[in-house]
Order: structure tokens, then C-alpha cells, then sequence
């Protein structure tokens, strides 16, 4: 299509707009999809998911305990 006129540009430009909303309204539901969190169905997920994010936790509160301790020596035992 060659853009001639006005009216070119702007029947151009609605079609681009609707396209683009049609791709937002795709990439908001895969983003939902993907990111947030789903329910647990029952009592054995929600046991799952909280050992889960528990263990989750813990990893990173390793981590940083080895982090802290290789960054400095002179800290406390005690502090972590």
C-alpha cells in the first residue's frame, strides 16, 4: 500500500493502534499467566508451596551467611 494522503496515513496509523492493542491485551495475559501466583487446589499444594517457598528462604539466607563471611572475617559468630 502506498501512502499517498492523509487519509492513507490515517487509516495506516488505526490499523498499526489496533494491532498494537490486540498484541498488549496477548502480552498482559501471558505475563499474568507466567508471574502470578496460583492457588493451591487443595491441602497437599498448600503443604507443597509452603515447603517450597520455606526451602527457598533458607537458600537464601545461606547464601548470604556465606557471602557475609567470605566478604569479612572480623564479624561476629554471632551475628550470623
Amino acid at each position: 500500500m502506498t501512502i499517498r494522503t492523509l487519509d492513507d496515513i490515517r487509516v495506516k496509523k488505526e490499523s498499526i493502534n489496533s494491532k498494537l492493542k490486540t498484541n498488549e491485551a496477548e502480552i498482559a495475559e501471558s505475563w499474568r499467566g507466567l508471574f502470578h501466583a496460583q492457588r493451591p487446589s487443595n491441602r497437599g499444594e498448600m503443604f507443597a508451596q509452603i515447603i517450597s517457598n520455606s526451602l527457598t528462604v533458607y537458600d537464601g539466607f545461606m547464601l548470604v551467611r556465606r557471602l557475609m563471611g567470605r566478604s569479612s572475617r572480623r564479624r561476629s559468630k554471632w551475628l550470623f
